[in-house]
Order: C-alpha cells, then sequence, then structure tokens
C-alpha cells in the first residue's frame, strides 16, 4: 500500500511541473487568463489527491479481503476450530485417568474439559461448533475434526465403557450420553423420580399390585 502511495505522488508531482511550467508561461503573456489558469490548476490538483485517495482505498480493501481469506482458512489460521496440530495425534490420551462411571465422572469431565479447551476443541463437545455451520471441504474437515475428538474420549475411558462409544454419531452425542449416565446432580434427579413414583398408588392398590 506504502509502494503504490509513492508511485502515484511521484506521478503526480511530474505531471504538475510540467503543467504548472506551461500554465505560468501562458501568463506572462496573456494576464487576463490568470484567474481561469489558478481554476484550472485547482481541478488538477484535486483531480490528482482523488486518484491517490483511491488508490489507497484500493489497496487497504485488497489487503482487508486477503486477511479474511486467511481467517476462515484453517490451515492457516491456527485459531480456527477445524485447525489440527502435527501433534493432533488420534487416539492420544489426553489425560491420565479414565472414566469409569459416577464415582469418578465430576473430576473427569473437568479434565477433559480443559485439555479439550487446550487443543481448541472443547466446542465440538459442548455444541457450539456443528457441522452445519460449513459446506464443502470445510464440512468434510469437521467430520475428521469430530473424529479426532472421538478418539481422544475413546481413549480416556474404561474397556466397558467402548461399546456406547462405537456407534457414537459425534463426540457431542457420547459426552452428553455419559453426562446423562453418570453425573451425580442428574442421578439424584432420577433417584428422587423413581422415589416418588415408588409411592404412587391407585385406589387403594399400589401401582404394582394394580397392574
Amino acid at each position: 500500500m506504502y509502494a503504490a502511495w509513492g508511485t502515484c505522488s511521484k506521478m503526480y508531482d511530474e505531471d504538475e511541473e510540467d503543467f504548472a511550467l506551461m500554465v505560468i508561461e501562458e501568463l506572462e503573456t496573456e494576464p487576463e487568463l490568470e484567474s481561469k489558469g489558478m481554476e484550472s490548476i485547482n481541478q488538477r490538483i484535486s483531480e490528482g489527491f482523488e486518484s491517490v485517495i483511491l488508490v489507497i482505498v484500493e489497496a487497504a480493501t485488497m489487503v482487508e479481503s486477503q486477511n479474511t481469506e486467511v481467517e476462515d482458512n484453517p490451515q492457516s489460521n491456527h485459531n480456527h476450530p477445524l485447525h489440527l496440530q502435527a501433534s493432533d495425534i488420534p487416539g492420544a490420551a489426553l489425560i491420565p485417568m479414565k472414566l469409569t462411571g459416577p464415582e469418578n465422572y465430576g473430576v473427569w469431565s473437568r479434565s477433559m474439559r480443559l485439555a479439550l479447551l487446550v487443543k481448541n476443541k472443547l466446542r465440538f463437545v459442548d455444541g457450539t461448533c456443528v457441522k452445519s455451520s460449513y459446506k464443502g471441504d470445510l464440512a468434510v474437515r469437521w467430520e475428521r475434526c469430530d473424529a479426532v475428538v472421538l478418539s481422544w474420549i475413546s481413549a480416556a475411558v474404561a474397556p466397558e465403557l467402548m461399546t456406547s462409544i462405537v456407534y457414537a454419531s459425534s463426540s457431542k452425542k457420547i459426552w452428553n450420553d455419559f453426562k446423562e449416565r453418570f453425573d451425580k446432580s442428574n442421578l439424584t434427579r432420577i433417584f428422587y423420580l423413581w422415589k416418588e413414583i415408588s409411592i404412587l398408588s391407585q385406589g387403594t392398590n399400589s401401582v404394582t399390585a394394580y397392574y
């Protein structure tokens, strides 16, 4: 952009110098043209500045367009959610523990969330990065990234839980499944509901006796 400014300024200065010399020669022979000559000079200066400004605006627009392309490109933008580092190996163990059930779900969930946040992949399990947001090649890249996240989750669960992961369609679904099954707050709610159901009655008979 600065090179464009320098080139335009040089061309503008050279043209104005020749034009000014011509006008001065005419004014020396015909003074009555002085007013008309000054108006012409002012117009030429105004047109010159407009040309320079136009070049600057075009250069700035081009730079902005290039920056937008970089931001939308997962390969060049390391902060893009679909970017995969060389160290993002499928099946890698991100945390030193495995999920076994309700007894360690709280610690496991917190540890995995931190690990996925560091990898810039937490949005795949919290639902803020979804496939429907992308089209074409980016949609295919989303599937690859989600498969990698799913493999990381698989590496952090006990063998007896693997069967529920193998057939999962996305990392978000298996994440939500574990939360529903093992989150103690959910289990407390389930226990309360079962207790309420057990004391229901139909007339003088219990629910079990009624059916």
